[in-house]
């Protein structure tokens, strides 16, 4: 049965895709795409925008938060606000190898290249992350 646009359900995020949106499965097997949530982090959610392949839903509360949850530097951060900054909720090494890891798996799914592994090009420096903006 497909999970309708409204519906509230609770979800394990297990990915994370180009755009910076945490990725999980709703009940009926949809790949769901979640602003402001972590892989790892258990949420519930409102599903906001159904097609065939996938949805969006938009994040209700972090029912079980991930260890690289922080809070964000800029007072803007958030849905409805600036916009600018989408991964500020994430440590910056988390957010470095999740973006290490987009970057991967679309130069071998998309370019067809194995360059055995996320680039190492993308590490913060020792700070608050903001620095590579």
């Amino acid at each position: 049965m497909t999970t309708a646009v409204g519906t509230v359900v609770e979800l394990l995020l297990d990915g994370f895709a180009h755009g910076g949106s945490a990725v999980g499965r709703l009940p009926d097997g949809t790949a769901c795409f979640v602003d402001y949530a972590i892989p790892g982090e258990r949420v519930r959610v409102r599903v906001a925008e159904r097609r065939r392949r996938w949805a969006r839903a938009d994040l209700l509360e972090v029912v079980e938060p991930s260890p690289d949850r922080v809070t964000p530097p800029c007072p803007l951060f958030g849905p409805g606000r600036c916009g600018g900054c989408k991964l500020q909720h994430i440590a910056p090494r988390r957010q470095a190898d999740l973006l290490a890891g987009v970057i991967a798996d679309q130069l071998q799914r998309i370019g067809r290249l194995d360059i055995g592994g996320p680039p190492r090009m993308l590490r913060p420096h020792d700070g608050d992350g903001m620095g590579y903006r």
